[in-house]
């Protein structure tokens, strides 16, 4: 549950700022602005966080990936997210049998290996340019 401790720390930076505003009263359009960007940030935190604890769990956890073995560590991955452009770090494996290679935790969410936008910006751009 350290995931969830660390979640929660960077939550508290958003109730800093609007405890800070309602003492000190800064206009409302810089508040809204400030805290655009602060739970933007969260959210790619998060995402980063929860993409490489699935990782390290994948990593740690044997039976859940049956003829994977660990190739190399620490590939870096950049996706743009609704949140903005989130890095992780993430596992290469190769399988025993078959000698496919694959990042496990970019399949687990979906990802495909050339993945540079995630699929709700896809959507979120097609529903603007509908409208």
């Amino acid at each position: 549950m350290q995931i969830i401790k660390q979640i929660w720390e960077k939550f508290q930076r958003v109730a800093e700022l609007t405890l800070k505003v309602l003492e000190e009263g800064i206009d409302f359009l810089s508040f809204e602005e400030k805290l655009w960007q602060e739970l933007n940030n969260l959210g790619q935190e998060v995402l980063r966080e929860v993409l490489e604890a699935k990782d390290a769990y994948l990593r740690e956890h044997r039976e859940k990936r049956p003829g994977w073995q660990v190739e190399r560590r620490d590939d870096p991955k950049e996706v743009l997210t609704l949140f903005g452009l989130v890095s992780y770090k993430r596992t290469y494996y190769r399988h025993r049998e078959t000698g496919e290679r694959a990042h496990l935790v970019d399949r687990l969410v979906g990802y495909g290996p050339h993945t540079r936008v995630d699929p709700l910006v896809k959507a979120q751009v097609l529903e603007e340019a509908v409208e």
